[in-house]
């Protein structure tokens, strides 16, 4: 597969013959600040990058309720060893609607096959008539513990006061995230 073309279902996947060249890609595609970050979760581990996938979302999804539902972004991964780790990490939009002046409390989630494996974000989107707009960076390493496909993805919920939260963004920024497995 060509480096920076998604597979049929639009997830970025690298595999180990061409990581190196398919890393430095991602470096420059991220930017300074990511990279850096990146970089140093990396330098923290023993081995080599082995697989890298990713996901993207772009669709606006609305909660208005205190129950969790799905963001929309996703990524699986299969990895080729369980005693590989998994470096998570990415970056979600949210947004209040502009529909009075107030705050609205969200609670995002990062899951792992549907079980919440981290607390991504628990902020408050204040409008004053207007939109409470912001994006949050997330992270998460473990390891993978199983060569079946884990699937990782983010759920959201407005956990308090009135209003409607959204996450991705009108459409206008993509929330991605991206899985690294790296042998040991």
């Amino acid at each position: 597969m060509a480096i920076g073309a998604p597979d049929a279902n639009g997830i970025w996947i690298y595999g180990e013959d061409d990581s190196e060249a398919t890393f430095s890609a991602l470096l420059n595609k991220l930017g300074n600040s990511a990279s850096s970050a990146l970089t140093t979760k990396l330098n923290a581990l023993s081995g080599k990058v082995v697989n890298i996938v990713s996901g993207t979302a772009t669709a606006e999804v609305a909660n208005s309720t205190g129950t969790l539902i799905d963001t929309g972004l996703t990524a699986t991964i299969t990895p080729q060893s369980a005693t590989n780790k998994l470096i998570v990490f990415g970056n979600q939009g949210f947004r209040k609607d502009g529909a009075g002046a107030g705050t609205s409390l969200y609670d995002a989630y990062l899951l792992r096959n549907g079980s919440s494996v981290k607390q991504m974000a628990r902020f408050g989107l204040y409008a004053d008539g207007s939109f409470g707009r912001e994006i949050n960076a997330f992270s998460h390493t473990q390891t993978a513990g199983t060569t079946s496909a884990l699937t990782f993805k983010t759920v959201f919920n407005r956990s308090s006061v009135s209003g409607t939260v959204y996450a991705n963004i009108d459409n206008l920024v993509t929330s991605s995230i991206i899985i690294i497995e790296v042998s040991q």
